[in-house]
């Protein structure tokens, strides 16, 4: 079953148009895990079924050594993560069934059930000792509660219509849902004697969980003597973030905090060999700011002492996995210029390796394959469906190999345009790098004698409309890798050609790059998206029409097409999804009250000339480009309100505009139906005024 193509092969001619029915059926292999001995692999997959609105979740263990897979699937039950026994022969599922997760033991070898561990409450962060005498996980408990007897009181409030919620502290709102009182714990769970034991009872706030996702939340020893975990300490939420790494003796039951200072510190891991009792974590460089670029650092329990290492690596870490074929390695990826790379840090030498050609990941992990050290990863780009490599680190001049692929169909079916890497000079004199993809009617990929130096390629010399995209954050960035948010094959389809830049504030460019933001979101981005359409209309004037063009951004892309709207008459157009309107209510209503402030430098009663000067609202009669205005009714992220009062802005001054709110969506619409929607209304807004 070996499929002998490299990373990203050309394709064959193809004329069909990929449309976001067909969009929303792209399988993106998730929760990539390799055995102890590195010689297999297992992950899942979630297929839509666009007739009945149904998604079928998939368990794959595949041998690596010879090439046969093994699938497991039932209906009703959907797989949310995996973990590796420290046995070849034992898998274990965390499990979702008719809303009640349990801990599924499954035979690696055949697929079959063994036995089951059922949770009183949803879990995540699942972890089983090597005895498997300990089920340790994360779950959100009631102060001094057990989980059964958090869920017994769960549902003696829903049997009683009891809906009041009182708050004496931070946070009232987190990304989707209101608190309703309970906080995430660490939960020991004794397999023999069926009792469960709070590790983290003191904890007033979610332990190991940060607000943008960071994770793992804690890590269990080789030896099952320790957990360590990040977790903010405290009464009071800190409008500074204060995370620290705590360690738990399991024997003692005393707990021990490991780091100070107000660092944001997350995702500790053992090291899996158990010689020496050591772990990694990330931390942010500098401190109160929880959006600062991160870096690793090593802890030895014997010498007490924290080392930062890989610090050559200068655009930070993202992720850190041990290897388990060769525990002296760590498995290091980061983004590095739009794009997500790896590394091999070699410990034995405290040496960071070259850059491994393997780029735009979304998952990686080590393997053994014939006695071969490899790296297994989930790749993607824009132009290239989403699937599953195979890199062997034996060979240096080796490329990634596809061994699994779930997006055939599409691969077959579709071409995707590939984008062209487009460098201008923006704000401050500074180089600014970003994507541009060309419409599909415009891309010929088998003319070769119409390829030019940067690797553009015409089938046409008709120009086609034009749109720039703005990423969210601002310390986001737009990577070369497969979305299911803001697709820009989607538009080259429609015969759109976009340009997706990376401005000042972006992450993978530096950390003077990606700070130059703070307390000012309205200029350098503004610059550099308007230096950057210029550079399009001048540099790829054969493809962009000047006169059609338009612009759409989410979140903080949101917030800069509010900046645009009253800036520029440049844009025909634009496409406002959950966008800043007023940073005074931001302050406010979001649930990232401490983000707003370290964006602002402190609150509106500290800085308000900065909170006016970042808001839009204060700008709205200069306000006159149609918009199109989309919301998440459950985004406490950037509340509706922003979008509401936008919408009622632009109507009271006559300026066309549309409100789109979806009541059961958050901050990302994720919802299969729902995505379908988002970009029909997209498309039917840029078709009508670009």
């Amino acid at each position: 079953m070996l499929l002998p193509l490299l990373l990203f092969s050309i394709q064959v001619a193809k004329v069909d148009v990929f449309t976001e029915n067909e969009f929303v059926k792209v399988v993106t292999p998730t929760n990539l895990v390799s055995s102890p001995s590195g010689s297999r692999m297992a992950y899942l997959v979630s297929t839509y079924n666009l007739e009945d609105g149904t998604t079928t979740s998939t368990l794959t263990v595949t041998d690596l050594t010879t090439d046969k897979d093994i699938k497991v699937t039932q209906p009703n039950l959907t797989f949310s993560s995996l973990i590796w026994s420290h046995s070849e022969e034992e898998l274990f599922a965390v499990c979702v069934e008719n809303g009640k997760h349990f801990l599924q033991t499954i035979d690696s070898k055949t697929g079959k059930f063994i036995s089951q561990l059922s949770f009183s409450t949803p879990v995540s962060n699942v972890q089983v000792s090597k005895d498997k005498s300990l089920v340790a996980y994360v779950t959100k408990v009631f102060p001094g509660m057990t989980p059964a007897q958090t869920a017994e009181e769960l549902q003696k409030r829903k049997s009683a219509n009891d809906d009041m919620l009182t708050f004496d502290r931070l946070p009232v709102r987190d990304w989707n849902i209101i608190r309703d009182g309970t906080i995430a714990h660490i939960i020991l769970h004794d397999t023999t004697t069926k009792l469960t034991t709070d590790i983290t009872p003191e904890m007033k706030f979610d332990v190991g969980v940060s607000v943008y996702g960071n994770g793992p939340a804690f890590t269990l020893s080789p030896d099952t003597s320790t957990v360590v975990y990040s977790a903010m300490k405290g009464e009071k939420f800190a409008r500074a973030p204060n995370m620290q790494i705590f360690s738990y003796d399991i024997k003692t039951a005393k707990t021990t905090q490991l780091t100070e200072g107000q660092y944001f510190r997350t995702s500790p891991v053992f090291d899996p060999r158990g010689e020496v009792k050591q772990i990694v974590y990330l931390t942010t460089i500098t401190e109160k700011d929880d959006t600062d670029q991160t870096e690793l650092v090593l802890y030895d329990y014997e010498t007490n002492t924290h080392k930062p290492i890989a610090r050559e690596f200068g655009y930070g870490v993202n992720g850190v996995q041990w290897s388990l074929a060769n525990p002296s390695q760590l498995l290091i990826i980061n983004a590095e210029e739009g794009r997500n790379i790896a590394r091999v840090y070699d410990l034995s030498r405290m040496q960071l390796g070259e850059r491994l050609p393997i780029y735009s990941i979304h998952e990686a992990c080590f393997a053994k394959i014939n006695n071969e050290v490899n790296i297994i990863s989930i790749l993607s780009r824009y132009d290239s469906f989403p699937a599953i490599y195979k890199y062997s680190l034996a060979d240096k001049n080796a490329q990634s190999v596809l061994i699994r692929d779930h997006n055939n169909e599409f691969r077959d079916k579709y071409t995707l345009v590939p984008p062209i890497d487009v460098r201008w000079v923006g704000a401050r004199g500074e180089e600014i790098h970003g994507f541009f993809i060309p419409a599909l009617f415009q891309y010929n990929q088998n003319d070769k004698t119409a390829s030019t130096g940067n690797g553009r390629r015409r089938n046409t010399a008709t120009k086609a409309p034009f749109i720039v995209n703005v990423h969210g954050g601002p310390e986001s960035v737009h990577l070369d890798q497969w979305s299911s948010r803001w697709n820009p094959q989607l538009y080259a389809h429609k015969g759109y050609c976009m340009l997706l830049p990376n401005p000042h504030g972006s992450a993978s460019y530096g950390r003077p790059f990606r700070q130059s933001v703070h307390c000012n979101w309205e200029t350098f981005t503004y610059d550099d998206v308007i230096t950057g359409v210029a550079y399009i209309l001048s540099s790829y004037d054969d493809y962009a029409d000047s006169s059609r063009v338009g612009a759409v951004g989410a979140s903080y892309g949101g917030f800069m097409m509010n900046v645009i709207n009253g800036r520029t008459h440049l844009f025909k157009a634009l496409v406002n999804h959950a966008g800043c309107f007023d940073q005074f209510w931001m302050r406010g209503e979001s649930d990232i009250t401490h983000f707003v402030e370290l964006q602002f430098g402190g609150t509106p009663h500290d800085n308000e000339a900065q909170y006016r000067k970042s808001s839009p609202s204060f700008n709205v009669t200069q306000f006159d480009t149609p918009t199109l205005i989309l919301q998440g009714h459950l985004d406490f992220r950037v509340p509706e309100s922003n979008s509401v009062a936008l919408a009622q802005a632009m109507l009271a001054r006559g300026v066309p505009n549309r409100l789109v709110i979806f009541e059961t969506e958050c901050h990302w619409i994720l919802k299969k139906k729902n995505v379908i929607r988002w970009y029909q209304e997209i498309f039917g807004w840029l078709d009508q005024w670009v």
